[in-house]
């Protein structure tokens, strides 16, 4: 049972899918928050385009 909890394998593994997990949800609250600016930004870059 020692051997098992000191074997290191893998382990990077299960680090780099962790921290993929904290970004992707990092990303996604930040757009859930920031999307009626976001929206507002696209809006006025298409009244842009559209006027010329």
């Amino acid at each position: 049972m020692k051997k098992m909890w000191m074997d290191e394998t893998g382990q990077a593994m299960t680090e780099y899918g962790l921290l993929l997990g904290l970004i992707t949800i990092a990303a996604f609250l930040s757009i859930f928050t920031l999307r009626g600016e976001i929206v507002e930004m696209f809006e006025q870059a298409y009244q842009v385009v559209a006027s010329r």
